[in-house]
């Protein structure tokens, strides 16, 4: 039902596009084998998109960014993945956090695509690193899992991934999660 009054909307079939494309799909799987959001691997298409369309007929509103979270489900199943209760943050002007993914054995109907994502920087792994590490740019930290899964070096990821789980900005939301679970608790 949410996405029923879409049809036709050339703005939001746009949006889906750059979620449903190949390198995005790729990259969604690898976000998700490293704990990290799907959506992390379109995040920038999507801001690129809306700020070159300003007056689009899909804004970014806390609703549409809701159909966007429903796009990306739409999007990864077929090939397995369903999300988790995990909702991680994304630093991105327009969205605060996004959903993780887990893979379900059994359930894909199709396989990923298996095309290697291009590195497409010019930076080298200390840029990236130092991007990354100091600046906090989520994107820096998925190039970086990208170049290690093209050179086989898989294990530097892990660091990333503690860097990221040590943040203040996880601490926080992790801590309120564990709030909202204890008053649901409680009222049960």
């Amino acid at each position: 039902p949410m996405l029923s009054g879409l049809a036709g909307n050339d703005d939001a079939e746009n949006i889906f596009n750059i979620i449903n494309g190949d390198e995005q799909i790729s990259g969604a799987v690898s976000a998700s084998k490293n704990g990290m959001p799907a959506l992390l691997s379109s995040v920038r298409k999507i801001e690129e998109y809306a700020e070159k369309n300003p007056d689009s007929d899909f804004p970014m509103t806390d609703y549409n960014k809701c159909i966007v979270g429903k796009m990306q489900k739409f999007v990864l199943e077929p090939f397995g993945y369903f999300p988790t209760r995990d909702r991680k943050p994304v630093k991105s002007k327009i969205f605060k956090t996004a959903s993780c993914y887990e893979y379900v054995d059994g359930k894909a109907v199709i396989p990923v695509p298996g095309l290697k994502t291009p590195l497409r920087t010019k930076r080298s792994e200390e840029e990236l690193r130092k991007a990354y590490i100091e600046d906090g740019d989520f994107g820096a930290m998925f190039e970086l899992f990208q170049l290690y899964n093209e050179t086989g070096e898989e294990d530097k990821s892990i660091e990333l991934i503690d860097i990221y789980m040590n943040r203040g900005d996880y601490l926080w939301l992790h801590e309120a999660e564990e709030a909202m679970m204890e008053r649901k608790k409680n009222h049960e």
